[in-house]
């Protein structure tokens, strides 16, 4: 959710400056403007994550396409050590007697 209140959110304040005609010619401006700011901080946001997964992991640009937002997240929490420990075999034991198959 965008905080308009906040002001380093990137369009907060068109958001709240730009004033809505009825015939809707400055609501369709401030829309439009809106989209390309919010493009130019996504596609900034975007090189900067494949240039970090080219330095942490040595991923090319094409590995880095190529992966899934959670695969990207998986590796990268890896990383970081915030990789969740799989359940042991004590663990699995009691989720099958509370979820038996038969």
């Amino acid at each position: 959710m965008v905080n308009v209140s906040d002001p380093s959110t990137p369009f907060a304040s068109s958001l709240v400056e730009t004033p809505c005609r009825t015939d809707g010619r400055l609501d369709k401006a401030r829309r439009e403007r809106d989209k390309e700011v919010y493009e130019k901080s996504m596609t900034a946001a975007i090189i900067q994550l494949c240039g970090q997964c080219a330095v942490l992991l040595g991923w090319r640009p094409a590995e880095f396409w190529n992966a899934t937002p959670a695969e990207l997240a998986c590796v990268l929490n890896a990383v970081e050590g915030q990789a969740e420990v799989p359940p042991g075999a004590s663990d699995l034991q009691t989720l099958m007697e509370l979820f038996p198959d038969g």
